[in-house]
């Protein structure tokens, strides 16, 4: 991930663990403060991995839960609390990671996650992690980050064992190279039927909280091709090999309709047409944007983002409009003015890009438009280029 400015004095204290630490360091650490890491399900597995990730100093954290804390989930979703029961699991993880680091921006989404409000929420952020416990929102959210090239850390519990995996978009295999279509819920026991160990969402949780940070910071190897399946009872931890599945209805080499398997879940053809339009965008990496001379940059970051770290100069001329305040007439407007240049998109790690890209090309079909193109990556992407011997991310 692309850093901005240096760390203040406080931050310095904070953080000093990390700073002296190898393959962190001040890069890391302000790789972290400018991540925004979306957390689905803030039940067992959720509450590690916002607790840590607070505690690391992750800047933006999503956290999406449609549920409300019950006294069942005290045994182990431990950033709840009694006085908590009857509130909505948002709120009290927001509350809790807040008080936890008053530094870390939380953003409530009080959403059930389907294949449209995936659409809506995820390019917002640089990284996704699944704590949820239902296996609809599991195939979303793989379906959804392939599509959107997101990193996704996903993980599933139950009784004394779980399992995780880190998706590496156009890297490694997805989650449907291992199991290719979903169960129904409900066909495999639940905690409430079939029990869990209240500290085993804690262990596997804050190995997916590891994952993610290992992600944003470049240090060491992330958990890609493979399943790594751990047993509380015999204390193991077993790596599963998984290679991509060229036939995945995702991922593979085929002709692959993104959101294919939501329909099976009763989700709506419909989903599967706005898979389609991800793939439609031209994506093109740092190499090649700064072969193309004077394109027109529309920068989509927040304008606390640019100001902290600017677009590099030479990149020809730069509009920011931050994809949040976007409107309908923004894409005509955008395309008026760069008076038939090339038109580039760029955010932080490319997701928001890709989304605006998007807008932008629909726009230009109903009009004889310049082409449109998102930068594979974004800010992250280019500073490695220009920087060969940073870290890379996985």
């Amino acid at each position: 991930m692309a850093s901005s400015r240096p760390l203040d004095p406080g931050e310095r204290l904070r953080y000093a663990r990390h700073l002296t630490l190898p393959g962190v360091g001040e890069t890391g650490q302000r790789a972290l403060r400018d991540a925004r890491v979306l957390v689905v399900g803030a039940g067992g597995l959720g509450a590690p991995v916002v607790s840590y990730l607070s505690a690391a100093g992750v800047g933006v954290i999503g956290v999406v839960d449609d549920d409300v804390v019950e006294r069942s989930n005290l045994q182990r979703q431990v950033i709840h609390t009694e006085a908590g029961v009857g509130e909505a699991k948002v709120s009290s993880a927001a509350r809790f990671a807040s008080q936890l680091n008053s530094g870390v921006t939380i953003m409530e989404h009080r959403v059930r996650l389907d294949a449209r409000t995936a659409l809506e929420i995820l390019p917002e952020y640089d990284v996704v992690v699944d704590g949820s416990d239902n296996f609809s929102t599991r195939y979303v959210l793989n379906d959804a980050c392939v599509a959107l090239r997101l990193p996704l850390v996903w993980a599933s519990i139950s009784q004394f064992s779980g399992q995780f995996g880190v998706v590496v978009p156009g890297v490694g295999p997805c989650y449907r190279c291992l199991f290719p279509h979903p169960l129904a819920d409900g066909e495999v026991p639940d905690c409430a039927v079939g029990g869990v160990l209240g500290v085993l969402p804690g262990v596997v949780g804050t190995m997916e909280a590891v994952e993610v940070i290992k992600i944003i910071t470049g240090a060491g190897e992330v958990a890609r091709d493979g399943v790594w399946l751990y047993d509380a009872l015999s204390t193991s931890l077993t790596r599963l090999p998984l290679a991509r599945d060229a036939q995945c209805v995702v991922c593979g080499d085929g002709d692959q309709r993104l959101f294919e398997g939501l329909d099976e879940a009763g989700r709506g053809s419909d989903v599967g047409a706005s898979g389609a339009e991800v793939g439609e965008v031209c994506e093109i990496d740092a190499a090649e944007l700064a072969a193309l001379g004077d394109p027109f940059v529309v920068d989509v970051r927040e304008q606390t983002e640019v100001d902290a770290s600017p677009v590099p100069a030479g990149w020809g001329e730069v509009v920011v409009r931050p994809l949040s305040a976007w409107e309908s007439s923004t894409g005509r407007e955008l395309l008026t003015a760069a008076q038939g240049r090339d038109v580039v998109t760029v955010c932080a790690a490319g997701s928001r890009s890709a989304r605006a890209a998007r807008v932008l090309l629909d726009e230009s079909r109903e009009q004889t438009g310049p082409r449109i193109m998102s930068l594979a990556g974004g800010l992250a992407a280019w500073q490695e280029h220009a920087e060969p011997t940073s870290r890379e991310v996985g």
